[in-house]
């Protein structure tokens, strides 16, 4: 192949190498450049050139961007918060108003990040009359379960931007335990249960008692903790048993007294209604008997001299 034959291919190498690098490229293709043979030359050089002076290109260009958003910065008064199930919380960025003179300037956004990945936040409303004083409110209502974890607060100021970021945490108390105490037939055991609801999971533990209880734990739609311990034992007079709830996460401890039942000295049967209601009966019985028979044998003596006259007046004369 001839080199004129050759020399739209050399062309498009060289046009290459311009885009690539400019007067390089130029001064490899002028001067003899349009032919093949010195292409893959200058090709080489460009690659070199290339692959020495992007990553300083990246760099110059991460240190303005850097520079850009150090001159605006995004700090919070508290980076982690704690809310009782069901109550509100307010997350709160703030920033300097003064480098955001437009409130067109000013966009901002709550970001919960889950697995590596973050997405806006659908919980949090932003109160919009709080960023002309620098501060980038997000209302979250009735804290539920699913509220908790870590979010990002995001503000961008035209060209500048910052961010931070926030923990939730949603505490339900075992405040409110309900207790059952049954006895089991033909055992001489009796069966203890407290149960109560709350969030993180908590731990159950009894005081006063040596063998070991059954507890276990569901959760419920709202996404709280349902724990139900159960505990099987013979009562022993005088002792108190009580169940206690600890919440390791929230380093919060509640607990109830269970009782009582059996747990003290017999006591002798007192004297019941029923018991006075017999003996009545029986004393009013054989006084009634008695009276019955006084008045017979007081009427068996009365009687004949009564009835003497009118015997004679029933005979009818013929």
């Amino acid at each position: 192949m001839s080199l004129a034959s050759r020399e739209p291919e050399a062309k498009g190498y060289c046009e290459m190498l311009f885009l690539c690098l400019g007067s390089c490229a130029k001064s490899c293709c002028e001067d003899g450049g349009w032919y093949i043979e010195n292409v893959p030359s200058c090709l080489h050089l460009c690659r070199s050139i290339q692959a020495m002076f992007l990553p300083l290109l990246m760099l110059s260009l991460g240190l303005q961007l850097h520079h850009i958003a150090a001159l605006f910065t995004v700090t919070v008064p508290k980076e982690v918060y704690t809310a009782e199930f069901g109550s509100n919380v307010s997350l709160e960025c703030d920033f300097d108003h003064r480098e955001c003179t437009e409130l067109e300037e000013i966009r901002v956004s709550l970001q919960k990040v889950e697995n590596d990945t973050s997405s806006p936040s659908e919980r949090a409303t932003l109160l919009e009359e709080a960023l002309p004083l620098g501060k980038a409110l997000f209302h979250i209502s009735s804290v539920q379960v699913r509220d908790a974890g870590q979010y990002r607060c995001l503000v961008i100021c035209g060209a500048a931007w910052d961010y931070k970021y926030l923990t939730v945490k949603v505490k339900a108390s075992y405040k409110n335990i309900d207790t059952r105490i049954l006895e089991v037939p033909g055992t001489g055991e009796v069966q203890l249960t407290c149960q109560a609801r709350g969030y993180p999971l908590a731990e159950v533990s009894w005081l006063n008692v040596s063998v070991p209880a059954n507890t276990s734990h569901i959760r419920t739609p709202e996404g709280l903790y349902q724990v139900t311990s159960v505990l099987h034992l013979k009562p022993q007079p005088g002792t108190n048993v009580s169940c206690m709830f600890w919440n390791a996460h929230m380093k919060e401890l509640t607990s109830a007294i269970i009782g009582p039942l059996g747990w003290t000295e017999p006591k002798v049967p007192g004297t019941s209604p029923l018991h006075v209601f017999i003996p009545s009966c029986i004393v009013a019985l054989i006084f009634t008997a008695a009276v019955i028979a006084l008045r017979k044998k007081l009427c068996g003596k009365l009687c004949p001299r009564n009835r003497s006259g009118p015997v004679v007046l029933g005979v009818r004369m013929i």
